[in-house]
């Protein structure tokens, strides 16, 4: 394994870990699924875009739940 999948898997690690503690103000599972499949009212999609350009932990969850929506 080269130094950059290390770091991958540390920071897929540290992204996961983090997602298991509840912060005030990040996204649901839920309403990332519904972001994703677009079930979403049009106020919401600007809410959830601009929390998403700066919470690099709910753009993680929400590509971990589009790969999980796909696979099921």
């Amino acid at each position: 394994m080269d130094r950059l999948e290390e770091l991958s898997i540390k920071l897929m690690a540290d992204l996961e870990r983090r997602r298991s503690i509840p912060t005030p103000g990040c996204i649901s599972d839920q309403r990332l699924i519904d972001y994703y499949t677009g079930d979403l009212v049009h106020n919401e999609w600007e809410l959830i875009d601009q929390h998403l350009a700066g919470c690099l932990v709910c753009m993680y969850g929400m590509v971990i739940n589009s790969n999980n929506k796909k696979s099921g």
